[in-house]
C-alpha cells in the first residue's frame, strides 16, 4: 500500500525465471497416495510470490536456508521518481 507499482507482481507482467536450487517444503500428508506411497503433496508455486493475495498462510515454502527466486520484472525500473 505504497501507492508506488509493484513491476514484480505477476498480475502487472512479472515471470519466475527461476529458482535456482531451491527445494519445495512438502508439508502434511499427502493428499494422494497408492498403498500407503505418497504420490502428491499440496504445495504452493513460486508463482505464490509475486501473485497478490491476503490470505493467511497463502505462501511459498521451500527447503532448507537461504531460498532463491529470480523474477524477470515487466518493465525497467529507474532510480529517480
Amino acid at each position: 500500500k505504497t501507492g508506488l507499482v509493484d513491476y514484480a507482481m505477476e498480475t502487472m507482467g512479472g515471470q519466475i525465471v527461476t529458482t535456482r536450487c531451491t527445494e519445495p517444503y512438502h508439508y502434511g500428508k499427502a493428499v494422494v497416495s497408492v498403498l500407503g506411497i505418497p504420490l502428491w503433496y499440496p504445495v504452493n508455486s513460486p508463482r505464490t510470490a509475486i501473485t497478490p493475495s491476503i490470505a493467511p498462510g497463502e505462501c511459498w515454502a521451500f527447503q532448507n536456508f537461504p531460498g532463491f527466486i529470480v523474477i524477470k520484472l515487466s518493465n525497467m525500473v529507474s532510480e529517480g521518481l
